[in-house]
């Protein structure tokens, strides 16, 4: 199954230490967690959100994300320590929704590229089926390299349509 550890540490370094203001206008943030997460989820006021985001350390934000995020979406239950870290960080920096619809859209396109007669609702719910779906195309290395090529082609897709550029995590995909 897919190692939170290894998952997180890329994420971590993906998104660096403190800074300001963040790109989408959520505030301070350090190692990825913003103050507008931090003033959501009731772990600091507007008062006291910078002082919180700059005392942040690694090991806090970590335990962050594997409640919010990694045992939240059961990104542990993935085959792939890959498909769950570019998960993970397409998720905290995104909808949720959008996201999920991207790789389950890949499923079904990967399905009908390679003959297969397997699909999924595309309901933007990371729920049993999407995951096993997922682990299923993990255990061929053809079947794998076509899914991820396509789930990278929807994530580019999405983001252009927003006249946004990929993540660095979406170029490993391939």
């Amino acid at each position: 199954m897919a190692n939170f550890d290894i998952a997180v540490e890329h994420l971590i370094k993906l998104e660096g230490g403190y800074r300001q203001q963040d790109a989408h206008g959520a505030g301070a943030v350090k190692f990825g967690i913003t103050a507008l997460f931090a003033v959501r989820n009731g772990l600091a006021t507007k008062r006291t959100v910078e002082e919180y985001i700059r005392s942040l350390t690694p090991d806090k934000a970590k335990a962050l994300y594997k409640q919010y995020y990694w045992d939240k979406y059961k990104l542990g239950e993935f085959k792939s320590t890959g498909v769950a870290s570019a998960l993970l960080s397409f998720i905290v920096n995104a909808n949720v929704k959008h996201i999920v619809l991207t790789i389950q859209r890949a499923c079904n396109k990967a399905s009908i590229a390679l003959g297969a007669r397997s699909s999924i609702a595309e309901d933007g719910i990371l729920g049993p089926a999407t995951i096993r779906t997922i682990n299923l195309w993990m255990d061929n290395q053809e079947r794998c390299r076509v899914f991820l090529k396509i789930w990278r082609d929807e994530l580019c897709r999405v983001y252009e349509d927003k006249g946004r550029k990929l993540p660095k995590i979406a170029k490993g995909l391939m």
